[in-house]
């Protein structure tokens, strides 16, 4: 990896001010040479002098995932925020968003930007999953198990997502799909935590 002041150096021959991924480099580098302010203050000056709506896009998704790892989530969520205001087919960061609204509490807006992003990237598993949990909260477990299930067709080596797919399916009152979804979790995961749940799961329904 060049380091930051290497990286500094490229800033004069730029194509300005359009280029996210010089940003993203730069603010990477600057985050890792211990300068976590330098490294944000690159991406707010770069999104805000973009002519580029979708380079500024990208780099508000960056900021947003900067200030996240930084703890600061209300600033996390502003930029991503700002991300899909300014490109709204950006797809990363309307999962961000809807990541950052589900643990927020808020399901409702968590689950139209997730279904949003579903829409721009069918096999994206996160925002399957996601989406599926929103639909949870939103006490809709028939599209939660649409969700998990084609979560778990897209990577089908996650135990948990059948532990989940076998919660929306048991809260939509399909014992028997509910059953195939925890034996997978014991199948995949057979000494893992995950395992004592599911079990537990299968003793509430009568199953061995």
């Amino acid at each position: 990896d060049l380091a930051a002041d290497e990286f500094a150096s490229r800033l004069a021959t730029w194509e300005p001010p359009d280029n996210a991924v010089a940003a993203h480099e730069l603010s990477d580098a600057l985050l890792a040479a211990g300068q976590p302010d330098a490294a944000e203050r690159v991406l707010v000056e770069g999104a805000a002098n973009a002519t580029d709506p979708r380079a500024a896009s990208l780099m508000s998704t960056h900021l947003g995932n900067l200030r996240n790892g930084q703890g600061d989530q209300l600033g996390a969520l502003a930029a991503w925020r700002e991300a899909v205001t300014l490109w709204r087919d950006n797809g990363e960061a309307r999962v961000r968003l809807g990541e950052a609204l589900l643990l927020s509490g808020d399901a409702d807006g968590a689950a139209k930007e997730l279904a949003m992003a579903v829409a721009l990237s069918p096999d994206h598993f996160w925002a399957r999953r996601y989406l599926g949990q929103a639909y949870m909260q939103l006490n809709q477990p028939r599209l939660a198990a649409q969700e998990f299930a084609a979560a778990a067709s897209i990577d089908p080596t996650v135990a948990d997502t059948y532990l989940l797919l076998g919660d929306a399916r048991a809260g939509d009152g399909d014992r028997k799909a509910a059953t195939e979804g925890y034996r997978r979790v014991l199948e995949l995961a057979p000494d893992s935590p995950l395992a004592g749940q599911a079990q537990a799961r299968l003793d509430q329904l009568g199953q061995r």
